[in-house]
């Protein structure tokens, strides 16, 4: 089950359907987005997030970050016997859903470690990516593999306490290099380059440099 129809949960929920899983209730808070995903994936629009968990063995919280605790606690359930819930964020560990572990609900996490711009491209990118695992028990932690083995990706294991640590470095190497980016865009700008000129310069620069570290690793590149 997917709770959110964004970029994140669109991309995975298609992607996991496309590979065998059922995705039997999707809900958003955007009713039109929910429609349009459960039209891909032959799921059920429901009223909300418990009705989630109510009908699905694992449930994917791919809400934004600031409301994942929010929703987890508005979920209660009658009955939480052999339900999962993982949330997709990077930055916050499973403690955010201490409120369905206390309804006996398993609880982990399962982060791409992928820049998602739209659900078309990064339908055809994601697979192959890293994904971080936080997974205490079983058979949660065997779904996760299972799940990320299915997109052919690599699990990358976080031990508890370690997800900031894991936050920090992705952010570093993403969001730092688009700063980076600009930044060297402005210097080149300011000696009276054309864009054009500017950016063909940084677009190679960086991708071959990629590339060497792709290829030789540190410190060789």
């Amino acid at each position: 089950g997917m709770v959110g129809a964004g970029k994140v949960g669109g991309t995975l929920a298609r992607l996991w359907h496309a590979a065998g899983y059922d995705a039997v209730a999707i809900y958003s808070r955007t009713t039109a987005q929910a429609e349009q995903l459960a039209g891909f994936v032959d799921g059920q629009v429901v009223a909300s997030p418990s009705a989630v968990v109510a009908q699905a063995d694992l449930t994917v919280l791919s809400v934004p970050d600031d409301v994942i605790q929010v929703v987890a606690e508005a979920i209660q359930l009658q009955n939480a016997a052999g339900k999962a819930v993982i949330h997709t964020s990077g930055a916050h560990s499973i403690d955010v859903l201490a409120s369905l572990a206390e309804q006996g609900v398993q609880v982990g996490s399962l982060h791409p470690a992928f820049p998602f711009a739209d659900v078309e491209r990064s339908m055809k990118a994601l697979p192959g990516a890293t994904f971080a695992i936080e997974a205490d028990t079983e058979p949660l932690r065997s779904w996760l593999y299972g799940l990320v083995s299915m997109l052919d990706g690599n699990p990358l294991v976080i031990p508890p306490g370690g997800k900031a640590a894991y936050h920090a470095a992705l952010v570093m190497l993403s969001n730092y290099t688009v700063s980076l980016y600009g930044a060297a865009a402005r210097l080149l700008a300011g000696l009276g380059a054309d864009s054009d000129a500017a950016h063909g310069a940084l677009d190679t620069l960086l991708v071959a440099t990629v590339e060497n570290i792709r290829v030789q690793g540190i410190p060789a590149a």
